[in-house]
Order: C-alpha cells, then sequence, then structure tokens
C-alpha cells in the first residue's frame, strides 16, 4: 500500500513538472533549439515543493484521523469489557441474596459488617449508591463465610468495592475508573425508588444497577470518554425472568440522580 503511494505521488508530480516546462518552452524545447532549457526553472521547483507539501499534509492528517478513531476504538473496547467484567460479579452476587434454603438461619453474621442484632439473610443497606446482602450459601445456619455478607460500592477514587465484613482490609476492587454508580429499586407495587425503607427491602423485586465508566485520553478533546451501561437483576428470584419488559418499563433510562456522569 505505501509503495503504491509512493508511485501515485511521483507519477503526479512528473506529470506537473513536465506539462509546466512545455507551457515555459512554448513548444521549441529540442536541444538544438535556441531556447532550449538545460534543467528546471526557479518556479517550477517551488510549484513542485507546494505540491509536495500539499500531499504530505494530506497524507499526515488521514493517518492521524485514522489513529485517533483506533485509539478511541481500543478504549472503547476496554472499557466494556471492564464493565462487563463487573457486571458479572454484581448479577452472580445479587441474584443469590437471602439465600436460606435450609433456614431459618438467624445470626448476627447476617447483618451489616457481620455484626450486631440476630437477623436472617437478606438485604441489609439500600440506598442509591450502596447495596448490601447477605446469604447462607453453605447452608450451615450463618452468614459468615467468606463471600456470604457483601456490600457494593464506590469508592472516592473511582474504585468498585465490592465489600466483605471486616472493613477494607477484607474488600477487593473489581474494577476502575468509574465516574458513578446508582441503584434503583422495584418495590412489590411495582413502583421504583433510590431508598427504600426497612419494610421495603424484604419485598424487593428487582434492581437495577447503573455504572458510568470513563477513560482519559492525552491530547483529545474532550480528554475523557464516557461508557453507561444499566443491569437489571432479580432479587432472590421473586420477579419471573420473562418479565423484563416490566422492568424496562418501571426503571429509569437515565441516571436519577442530578449531575452522574454528565461532564
Amino acid at each position: 500500500m505505501k509503495n503504491h503511494s509512493n508511485n501515485i505521488f511521483l507519477n503526479i508530480l512528473t506529470r506537473s513538472v513536465v506539462q509546466l516546462r512545455f507551457r515555459a518552452c512554448k513548444g521549441d524545447c529540442s536541444s538544438n533549439g535556441g531556447s532550449s532549457h538545460g534543467g528546471y526553472t526557479l518556479v517550477e521547483l517551488m510549484i513542485a515543493t507546494f505540491i509536495s507539501l500539499i500531499l504530505v499534509i494530506a497524507i499526515y492528517a488521514g493517518y492521524n484521523l485514522q489513529s485517533k478513531t483506533q485509539t478511541t476504538q481500543d478504549l472503547t473496547i476496554s472499557m466494556q469489557q471492564n464493565i462487563r467484567a463487573a457486571a458479572t460479579w454484581f448479577l452472580r452476587d445479587i441474584r443469590q441474596a437471602g439465600y436460606d434454603r435450609k433456614g431459618p438461619s438467624f445470626d448476627m453474621s447476617c447483618e451489616v459488617g457481620g455484626m450486631g442484632a440476630n437477623v436472617t439473610p437478606g438485604i441489609h443497606t439500600a440506598t442509591a449508591t450502596t447495596f448490601g446482602f447477605s446469604m447462607d450459601l453453605d447452608e450451615d445456619g450463618t452468614c459468615a463465610t467468606s463471600g456470604e455478607n457483601l456490600t457494593y460500592s464506590l469508592s472516592v477514587a473511582g474504585e468498585l468495592v465490592r465489600g466483605l465484613p471486616g472493613g477494607s482490609t477484607s474488600s477487593s476492587v473489581i474494577a476502575e475508573n468509574f465516574e458513578a454508580l446508582e441503584f434503583n429499586y422495584v418495590l412489590a407495587d411495582g413502583s421504583s425508588t433510590l431508598t427504600p425503607t426497612l419494610a421495603q427491602r424484604g419485598t424487593l423485586l428487582a434492581v437495577q444497577i447503573s455504572l458510568c465508566r470513563y477513560t482519559y485520553q492525552p491530547n483529545h478533546s474532550p480528554p475523557w470518554q464516557h461508557i453507561q451501561r444499566r443491569l437489571s437483576s432479580i432479587i432472590n428470584g421473586r420477579l419471573d425472568l420473562r418479565k423484563q419488559n416490566f422492568l424496562d418499563a418501571v426503571l429509569p433510562d437515565k441516571f436519577s440522580l442530578p449531575g452522574l456522569c454528565q461532564r
């Protein structure tokens, strides 16, 4: 491809110079003529240089545009993969919230942070930006096994945190470079809210997780790029998976909190 472009460029340049010389000679450029030229004139060289400059600028502009497009596509793919990885963690855990097959489990390890009053597995934290729940996966009557009491939130540094009882030393970062995280909850009557009451937590049908991830691109205008994605997850299997149209009608199609993912 490169050699082909160079050949085209040389053909254009040669043809232009020949035409200019022919006009300058006015048809009398033979070796025996008195007005023959022994080389290119200054005007011819200047015109050839100008044409070459235009072609070089055009080639560079095309290459630069293609390079920026490729970089943007690579960053977009990377962001989508990162969001997909986070979604895998979310959906796998949330769909098991409150699992208590043997029941009734009744232990303080099922409470917020694994301490406090004895409670059954379920949703213990439900706000617009934090979602916490417990489950008895190994059916031992407690939620003390690692991974049975979780709290999802977004750190100040934009890290998506999968929190375990015991504080930051027991938590793990599952994804980075997120600007916003929002939870929207579907209640038993079909309405949705960002802040369900304690009584409503036990009857939640589903939760929508809204994620906004960004990446910074130096020398790009604007210097950041956003990708938004929303996930709808069933809580405890109480909503038929086929009722996705119901979820789409109830849940908002954008962030409910003002100012999120808008810069």
